[in-house]
C-alpha cells in the first residue's frame, strides 16, 4: 500500500572519502532512520605526487529526516567528526515537500 509523507528535510553532509562511517553510526544512533552514500571526487583540488595528479575523493551521506531532528542529528555527526580529527565537513538542506514510501 502506498503512502505519502510530507514536510521532510532532506539532508546532505559532505566529507572526505573515509571519514563517513562514524557519522553515519552516530547519526542513525540519534534516531536518523537509514543513509545513502555516495562517492565523488571534488574538482579543483588535485595535488601532484610524483607528477600525477590525484583528486581528492569524498564521500556524500544523504538522509531524508523530520524537520525537528535535523539539528540534533547534525550536532551528534559533528561531534563524530571531531573525535575522529575530521575538519573536512559540511552541510546542507534541503525541503522534501511529499515523498512516496511503500513501508507502512
Amino acid at each position: 500500500d502506498r503512502k505519502f509523507l510530507t514536510h521532510l528535510t532532506r539532508l546532505t553532509c559532505v566529507t572526505e572519502r573515509g571519514n563517513g562511517d562514524n557519522m553515519v553510526d552516530a547519526a542513525m544512533a540519534a534516531g536518523a532512520p537509514g543513509a545513502s552514500i555516495a562517492y565523488g571526487t571534488k574538482l579543483g583540488e588535485e595535488e601532484s605526487v610524483g607528477g600525477i595528479s590525484l583528486s581528492k575523493e569524498m564521500e556524500v551521506i544523504e538522509m531524508t529526516l523530520a524537520p525537528k531532528i535535523v539539528d540534533n542529528i547534525v550536532s551528534k555527526m559533528v561531534e563524530a567528526a571531531s573525535a575522529d580529527g575530521n575538519t573536512d565537513v559540511y552541510f546542507y538542506s534541503q525541503p522534501v515537500p511529499k515523498a512516496l514510501t511503500y513501508l507502512g
